[in-house]
């Protein structure tokens, strides 16, 4: 415990007061046989009543100082260090909204009743202190926390009337907006403290306190070591008491002491020495370093006990990568055999998992369960399934996951850093399997040596490192987010003599890569750098010695997770990582980085908690000073750094550090940037020549050009003497490497005049007409021919978005369109408009092309507009109402496509960000205060507000 504060004069003195003024209403609570009837009644036996030193005062009055003192129960609150009273709650006789007065007032035998159900003394500090017990058990590690002070009275009898608790409890509180004061100082709460809070299940101001306690609680014990247990629904703590002599109280803090997920830190060299702990437990999550084996202590897990077992993925490249190194274990991959979803040890990717319907596997493998929870809610699945379209959905595909895992004997996940997505995914797991105590954390402290990290504010700087560095005796990688990085930066090096191979989205498919991808360790030695974007980072492996490392980072879209992922890939770097960080990156905001460690010690709020492993080392951040060595465990390292840049206090996220940090990369040295080196100065001029080149390439794309397509160019004015040798297409790459093309924004267009809309311009679709040709004569394998750039579910929101905007004549001037709950005439279209819009398709075969494979609904087969867009509504779920001879959109079948996008979501911001081109199909109220409830998948609006509102399409422009 931390010294023991001083008390002012004023407060020992008013303590002193009360510890009479209780005393005596202790005695006379003794005293009165009505409201002790009315206390066991409440669950209160005479050893719970004495330790809580309750006291009753059966009529309000004045004390010499002119402190009232009311009338009721009065529950001392104690300095859970000093033991000074700090505070008097006094729980009064009162009637409810009908006028019945409480079962206390009846055992007061009092008619003139308060307002309100509790009150304080004068003086009191609530602040300060928690009402509860403290026991005396050293070894004990977990702390109670209940609602009031009933219901934690009610807990300290369960407690000290069941043999075996005592060894696991250390400690009882009520529940307050937050960690108070007294309890920061006990030293109560530790690394390995364990927390129940217990909750009423209702929607009062409870919860809020509940929800507040908790958030606070994180800064001091690990998520996974807080559990929230509900009573049953009508039910509160204290009714617990009335059952079954309150036994079941008991349950809840089950089987001495394991009701609370267990975290167990290890420092193991390889992960499959910890799977004997495995067995006994059904949730288990593993985070350990890179390169200490955690596929394959799965691998072997699953074979030591003849399981069959599931490995779920996010991407592709990784599903086959596992599949390849856990073989030897019998796993297969979805891709490379027919009858996969009928093998006993399989590899799928999330988006498959409907091929998995009604098979059951021993165990279940959710591989980087952070990014497969963002395929959840994200936008790789489809809007809706209909009778037409048996897309998979993320609400189907979340089903499928949830009924696979409850039917596991064990779920194994990695990361258990989680993200919000992955944290609710598994908290609702947990609900739905009933397998809330069988939860197993493994924290692998296990560092080996690592090489330093170099940081730099300029990217420059890091280019200088890389040329003065040279090949060196090993191989190098160079990591970068940008393909445009990565050929700038392998032309710099071919032309200074270095064998290098790229690696990006582009080059993926060559046969050098593909080649050099599926064994790099055999192939490395032969380069002198290996340069790649995030197209390398989990489930690739480099084990031969690597030289350098240089992240060299724009800050355009990589997350802090994906740059140390790339790192990480060079499992034997045998020289130093040099990193940059671009001050215009979003994550990383615009400050210097050893202006950040500077700040760190100047505010000291890291140094809160301090401990004796994981040490983090800062050095030689200014004229080779060292900075002191704090420890603290990695979890502990939040976003929370303070930094005073340019005379304003900012909140730094400090992403990248921490993430590098839990690596296991703890010598970290902030390097002062000079000015840019000659060497670096010399070949500006020849870089920028090459960006220019780049560009100029960028906007040539050369094919074969036959009859019909130069008919199309020469009919639309854009042949000319460039397009004699290719297809002259303005493609501009934007920060996630998606196109706009032109040929598809000019159909657009023609419709637009056609039909005297404004101008639509849809700014992510990239079909190419050759790509369209070939879906046309392979119908059946439409979706695995799609460009790698192109989302399947992008164009289906675009092209909706951009039919619909044609069909209302009171657009605006932006082309948006506007639509509500309310079908009226003014927001209807007619059956014209529709025959115009069918008609313009129908002419133009390569974008009836694009609306048969991105909508599967072929214009060419409808007679009527109407007739169209019902089939193509239809695919989002949507209905065409007629209403006095025109027609709109159904409201109902509205209501529920909203319901059901609002609970893909994470919050507005995201609606916003990421499906602005659908928010005109989503209604939301402005006005209300929306709360984002994820465990239950519910967001409420009322149907009046909604009535109101007017959804304009944003990205119609």
């Amino acid at each position: 415990p931390q010294a023991e504060p001083q008390a002012e004069p004023q407060a020992k003195e008013w303590s002193a007061v009360m510890e009479k003024v209780v005393r005596k209403h202790h005695e006379q609570l003794l005293q009165t046989p009505n409201v002790l009837h009315r206390l066991r009644d409440w669950g209160y036996t005479e050893q719970v009543i004495k330790d809580a030193g309750l006291g009753y005062n059966p009529k309000g009055y004045k004390l010499e100082n002119g402190t009232w003192i009311p009338a009721g129960l009065l529950y001392p609150h104690r300095d859970i260090v000093t033991k000074e009273i700090v505070m008097v709650h006094v729980r009064q006789p009162y009637h409810d909204a009908n006028g019945n007065r409480d079962s206390l007032a009846w055992a007061m035998q009092v008619d003139s009743l308060p307002k309100s159900k509790y009150t304080s003394i004068k003086g009191s500090k609530g602040k300060l202190t928690n009402y509860g017990y403290v026991y005396n058990d050293t070894s004990a590690d977990i702390i109670v926390f209940a609602e009031g002070e009933k219901d934690c009275d009610n807990i300290h009898r369960a407690i000290i009337e069941n043999d075996g608790l005592l060894k696991h409890v250390k400690a009882v509180f009520n529940s307050k907006q937050g960690v108070s004061d007294s309890l920061k100082r006990s030293g109560l709460l530790t690394e390995e403290t364990r927390v129940v809070v217990f909750a009423d299940n209702d929607e009062t101001a409870g919860n809020k306190i509940k929800d507040a306690l908790v958030r606070e609680l994180t800064e001091y014990v690990h998520p996974f070591r807080i559990a929230v247990v509900y009573a049953p629904k009508g039910k509160d703590v204290t009714d617990f008491a009335n059952i079954e002599s309150h036994f079941r109280l008991a349950d809840l803090i089950e089987d001495e002491g394991r009701s609370i997920p267990n975290i167990v830190y290890v420092n193991e060299q390889y992960m499959s020495n910890t799977s004997d702990m495995w067995a006994e437990h059904y949730l288990i999550g593993l985070d350990a370093p890179m390169g200490t084996g955690k596929t394959f202590a799965v691998g072997e897990f699953v074979q030591h006990h003849n399981y069959s077992a599931l490995i779920l993925t996010h991407r592709r490249s990784l599903t086959r990568n596992v599949a390849e190194r856990l073989s030897e274990y019998g796993f297969v991959c979805q891709y490379d055999d027919d009858d996969a979803s009928n093998g006993q040890r399989v590899v799928y990717t999330i988006n498959s998992i409907d091929k998995l319907q009604g098979r059951q596997f021993d165990v279940v493998v959710i591989d980087e369960v952070n990014q497969v929870a963002e395929h959840l809610i994200g936008g790789t699945f489809a809007v809706t399934t209909s009778a037409e379209n048996n897309e998979l959905t993320g609400e189907s595909a979340y089903g499928m996951l949830m009924a696979l895992c409850e039917r596991a004997k064990h779920v194994i996940y990695s990361n258990a850093n989680l993200n919000e997505p992955a944290y609710h995914l598994l908290h609702e797991l947990k609900e739905k399997t009933y397998k809330v105590f069988e939860h197993l954390v493994i924290i692998n402290t296990y560092r080996k040596d690592k090489p330093s990290v170099y940081m730099y504010d300029r990217r420059d700087n890091v280019l200088n490192e890389i040329l003065k560095n040279g090949r060196g005796e090993y191989p190098n990688l160079i990591v970068t987010d940008s393909p445009q990085q990565v050929k700038q930066l392998s032309e710099i090096l071919r032309q200074r003599g270095y064998n290098t191979i790229a690696i990006h989205q582009n080059t993926v498919d060559t046969e050098e890569i593909i080649e050099f991808l599926r064994d790099p360790n055999a192939l490395i030695e032969d380069y002198d750098f290996v340069i790649a974007s995030p197209t390398i980072t989990s489930g690739f492996s480099i084990e031969k010695p690597i030289g350098n490392v240089y992240a060299y980072n724009t800050g355009l879209a990589v997350t802090a997770e994906t740059t140390t992922q790339q790192i990480g890939r060079a499992r034997n770097v045998k020289g130093n990582i040099y990193v940059h960080i671009a001050k215009d990156a979003s994550e990383y905001k615009p400050v210097s980085w050893r202006e950040v460690a500077v700040e760190h010690y100047k505010v000291n709020e890291w140094l809160r908690k301090i401990s004796h492993d994981n040490l983090i080392y800062l050095n030689k951040y200014r004229n080779d000073e060292t900075v002191p060595e704090p420890s603290l465990p990695y979890w502990r390292f939040r976003c929370k750094v303070e930094a005073y840049i340019q005379n304003e206090k900012q909140r730094v996220q400090s992403s990248f550090l921490e993430q590098m940090y839990q690596d296991g990369y703890t010598d970290i040295i902030f390097v002062d940037d000079e000015d840019v080196p000659d060497a670096v100065q010399e070949i500006k001029k020849e870089v920028a020549e090459k960006v220019a080149d780049y560009e100029k390439e960028k906007t040539l794309h050369v094919e074969p050009v036959d009859e019909n397509q130069e008919k199309i160019l020469r009919d639309r004015g854009l042949f000319t003497e460039d397009t004699e040798y290719g297809i002259r297409r303005s493609k501009i790459e934007n920060a996630y490497g998606r196109v706009i093309d032109e040929d598809i924004y000019l159909h657009w267009r023609d419709i637009c005049r056609k039909s005297t809309r404004p101008l639509v311009w849809f700014s992510q679709i990239a079909l190419k007409p050759e790509v369209l040709k070939s879906l046309d004569n392979n119908e059946g394998e439409q979706r695995d021919r799609l460009p790698m750039h192109y989302s399947h579910y992008t164009a289906r929101r675009h092209l909706l978005a951009g039919m619909l905007a044609l069909l209302y004549p009171k657009s605006h001037s932006t082309g948006g369109f506007v639509i509500t709950y309310k079908n009226t005439q003014e927001h209807a279209f007619t059956a014209k408009y529709a025959d115009q819009l069918l008609q313009a398709l129908q002419e133009d075969a390569e974008l009836t092309l694009v609306v048969k494979h991105v909508f599967g609904v072929n214009p060419a087969k409808y007679k009527t507009g109407i007739q169209f867009l019902r089939a193509l509504l239809r695919q989002f779920g949507l209905l065409i109402d007629r209403k006095a001879g025109d027609y709109c959109i159904n409201a109902d079948s509205l209501r529920k496509m909203t319901y059901y996008r609002y609970n893909r979501m994470k919050s507005r911001d995201m609606l916003e960000d990421c499906d602005s081109a659908l928010a005109g199909l989503l209604v939301y109220d402005r006005r209300s205060n929306i709360t984002k409830n994820l465990n239950k998948r519910v967001y409420a609006f009322s149907k009046e507000s909604a009535q109101q509102e007017i959804i304009e399409l944003s990205s119609v422009a």
